[in-house]
């Protein structure tokens, strides 16, 4: 099983299962090696448990296996999943199912992984403007759509950047907004502090419920 091997000031080893199905361990900087070995044999049920969780859910939100007839969520709504054979790759979304037509050199995955980053910034892109006008000083921002898999977003106020996951679109528009909103709260509040929740909270009384809904689309890769 391969892993990355990350040497700390600790004094247990520790085993971690990423997002992105990565296994990190840490581990002291004078532990042995064949320590370190035995200790990720003796844990191979907890990652193959784990990796299969990451597994389970993301068939719940991405393609299966990006084959004809396959299902994922897209805005919050289950969208159908058509793959045609073509002489060249281009892709049509309409009534609800997104049709990929792929050349015989080409990867299916790959053209819905470019459809879902186009889509993912025009939405992101309208969302932010619609709500950047409650927020002083949210004008003008550059946004970015990242791959990220450990936040849902993240904002730079001094350098005027906010960052948004790619796989937030497939959640539901309110929750779209939601991340936005709360990104755009640590304009006024860096920090995680009360002030930052109050002013979350100004506009999202619920929103423990709404980091619910979010925990439960899970953070996970195509």
């Amino acid at each position: 099983m391969k892993f990355e091997l990350v040497r700390r000031k600790m004094k247990h080893i520790r085993i971690r299962v990423t997002n992105g199905k990565q296994v990190v361990v840490s581990a002291p900087y004078r532990c042995a090696e064949s320590v370190i070995l035995a200790f990720v044999r003796d844990n191979v049920g907890f990652i193959q448990k784990r990796m299969d969780a990451l597994e389970e859910q993301r068939a719940r939100h991405y393609p299966k296996d990006y084959s004809d007839g396959n299902l994922f969520s897209f805005m919050g709504q289950r969208t159908l999943l058509c793959v045609q054979a073509a002489s060249r790759s281009s892709s049509v979304f309409k009534n609800g199912v997104l049709t990929l037509y792929v050349p015989p050199d080409g990867c299916a995955k790959t053209q819905f992984a470019r459809w879902i980053n186009r889509q993912a910034r025009a939405v992101f892109s309208q969302r932010l403007q619609l709500i950047a006008q409650k927020f002083s000083g949210a004008d003008n921002l550059t946004l970015s759509v990242k791959r990220m898999l450990t936040r849902w977003g993240s904002i730079n106020p001094a350098r005027r950047r906010l960052s948004l996951s790619v796989h937030l679109i497939r959640c539901d528009v309110d929750l779209i907004d939601y991340v936005i909103t709360h990104e755009l709260c640590h304009i006024g509040c860096l920090n995680h502090s009360t002030a930052f929740y109050r002013a979350l909270e100004a506009h999202y009384p619920d929103r423990r419920a709404m980091d619910k809904r979010l925990e439960a689309y899970g953070l996970v890769d195509y």
